[in-house]
């Protein structure tokens, strides 16, 4: 379970900034199992095209140095202050954990051994942010991708199990700019209040929500997602500066009746191709992608900001 703040006044459709090898590998169709997109298609269980994956980073890499840690210390204070007797076991390592956290990075040894890191993709109210074309977009070289909301709440991960079948394990939700202690502290009760997860995953993906104030211009939201105990199929990455990364991949099929009818308008509206160079190639080829994998309506937008990166 993720807990967090409210997300029920999310605009009608979010941005996704990413690099050429992002737009395409979100844009790749995948492996269920042992079944292709293809074969469920035929077998009427999913519509052909249309589906898309996002990749979710491991939270303790995400590129703010200060992700994870920012409201860290604000939530143990919280824990420690609405803790009954009942809730006394356990609690004080907690605490001591969270507080451990505001000083030193987040150890990869308190997940072990099973898989209870915390999963995040992001993405920004606003499509041509110079800030976001900067800062994943290739430096100005890459694609802000706009998703319907409704399809980034459907979207399910697959389990580490053999038969690797699909589940529902994350949710959407706003980034909060600051320490909102009214907000940290209903946190702070529910995560006291389940029974059902680690008290520890639950402040991880809860703490994921909140960023410094410098980052509000970003109108951020993110698909949030746990590794719960280790049944979420988890992958790795090569990053910057030679960096191993973990991640999980969330996917989205378009659903539909057996006359092969969709049920929900296509999740990708738009495309905007960056403000670096070679738009009108870009522009050519991101057409062509869009409409070998069924997004023929989606269109096709140039940046409009003044940036050659």
């Amino acid at each position: 379970m993720t807990f967090g703040l409210p997300s029920g006044d999310a605009p009608a459709t979010l941005f996704h900034y990413t690099t050429a090898a992002g737009l395409l590998g979100i844009l790749t169709p995948r492996r269920f199992g042992s079944t292709t997109e293809t074969q469920l298609a035929r077998a009427g269980k999913s519509s052909r095209g249309k589906s898309f994956s996002l990749f979710a980073t491991d939270a303790r890499y995400l590129n703010d140095s200060s992700e994870i840690v920012f409201a860290a210390e604000a939530l143990a204070d919280a824990i420690e202050e609405i803790a009954t007797p009942d809730d006394r076991r356990g609690i004080p390592t907690l605490v001591s954990l969270l507080r451990e956290r505001v000083f030193s990075t987040w150890s990869a040894a308190s997940h072990r051994p099973k898989n209870r890191s915390t999963y995040v993709t992001c993405f920004c109210e606003k499509g041509d942010l110079l800030s976001q074309w900067r800062g994943y977009g290739s430096n100005g070289g890459g694609y802000s991708i706009e998703f319907e909301t409704t399809a980034l709440r459907s979207l399910f991960g697959v389990v580490s199990s053999k038969d690797q079948e699909a589940a529902k394990l994350s949710s959407l939700h706003r980034v909060s700019y600051g320490i909102d202690k009214a907000a940290i502290a209903k946190g702070a009760s529910e995560i006291l209040a389940d029974q059902r997860a680690s008290p520890m995953t639950d402040c991880v993906s809860f703490l994921a929500q909140f960023k410094s104030e410098a980052f509000r211009e970003e109108q951020e939201w993110r698909v949030i997602a746990n590794g719960f105990g280790g049944i979420l199929k988890r992958e790795f990455r090569s990053g910057a500066q030679d960096t191993i990364i973990p991640y999980v991949t969330l996917h989205h099929r378009p659903s539909s009746t057996t006359e092969g009818r969709e049920l929900q308008p296509a999740a990708i509206r738009s495309v905007t191709v960056g403000p670096g160079q070679h738009q009108t190639l870009r522009v050519d080829a991101v057409r062509e992608l869009l409409d070998y994998r069924g997004f023929v309506n989606a269109e096709v937008k140039v940046s409009r900001t003044t940036y050659r990166g």
